[in-house]
């Protein structure tokens, strides 16, 4: 089928970018896990020899096949990884544009690619005051914690801390539900339909929910690699970007914001906070250095988290 043939051309062309990055001079083992119905002759070690047979120094591991799944699948391996191995730094890749063949989605993923296995994120953790433990191309908060294409790399001393992708996904279904049963936030909008794609992409639910996944400990800090000036990604930006390692332009401006802010930017940063006091509460009980002030200048969704609210008045 077409999108096998562009599945395979696209992960060829990311094995090529790796080839030839900065991370290559430091590791020669690439892990590979196949997902789809039709590519049943590609699920095998034989079919990793062929793949990666322009690549002899190159060590690729076949993980296994599914011929369903999603992004839950390689980021559990991920996680595992780095519970076997601290000291480690993974890079997290997939074959973003594979269903659609659009130029956005190909200009995207090659800069991702490029930015995740730049020099610049080797170079982490940055500074002693702002010691960053992830980094990818640009870090969003709008409409929910996330790398642009979910394309980064990351320390495994931190990844291990986390939950598990597997436990994480339907943990944050539960906490959802039982935030939205809660009277005390009966202010908050519906809760999202399970079949509308762009409702639990605004939530960061269901398999947006792996693009939110690694920011799901108190102690993330990203590091973005795009010049601070660029809003967006201009027309002709791919032949000029040279990464750099930056602490990022979002955590400044939520430490450094004057006025209030964006009223979805002020969910997620109340239901990250709320995760974490949920997921991690002995090591949320420390002031955050940067979410606290933001959630200090936050709308009328902020503040006091509403379960506490609840408690209260049982009280």
């Amino acid at each position: 089928p077409r999108e096998t043939t562009r599945s395979y051309y696209i992960t060829q062309e990311q094995l090529r970018q790796f080839n030839q990055s900065a991370h290559r001079r430091h590791s020669s083992m690439v892990h590979l896990l196949l997902m789809g119905a039709n590519i049943t002759d590609w699920a095998g070690p034989d079919f990793v020899k062929t793949f990666c047979g322009d690549y002899p120094e190159i060590h690729c591991k076949f993980l296994g096949y599914f011929p369903d799944g999603n992004e839950q699948e390689t980021l559990e391996r991920l996680w595992q990884h780095c519970t076997d191995h601290p000291r480690h730094r993974v890079t997290y890749m997939h074959n973003k544009g594979s269903f659609r063949k659009e130029r956005g989605n190909t200009k995207i993923r090659r800069l991702a690619t490029q930015s995740a296995l730049s020099a610049a994120c080797l170079r982490m953790p940055f500074r002693p005051e702002y010691p960053c433990n992830l980094c990818g191309l640009l870090f969003h908060t709008d409409p929910y914690f996330h790398w642009t294409a979910n394309i980064w790399t990351a320390e495994c001393s931190y990844i291990r801390r986390l939950q598990s992708p597997r436990t994480y996904l339907q943990w944050r279904w539960d906490m959802y539900r039982q935030l939205w049963n809660s009277p005390a936030c009966s202010s908050w909008p519906r809760f999202p339909d399970e079949d509308n794609l762009e409702e639990l992409k605004t939530f960061g639910l269901g398999r947006y929910a792996m693009e939110r996944w690694v920011f799901s400990h108190p102690d993330m800090l990203p590091c973005d690699v795009t010049p601070l000036r660029l809003s967006r990604f201009q027309r002709g930006f791919e032949s000029w970007f040279r990464p750099k390692l930056r602490k990022s332009r979002f955590i400044d401006q939520l430490t450094n914001a004057t006025s209030e802010l964006n009223p979805n930017v002020t969910r997620a940063l109340y239901f990250l906070r709320e995760e974490h006091l949920r997921l991690y509460p002995n090591e949320s009980s420390a002031p955050n250095f940067w979410m606290d002030p933001a959630l200090a200048r936050s709308g009328p969704h902020g503040g006091a988290p509403c379960v506490e609210e609840e408690e209260e008045e049982k009280a």
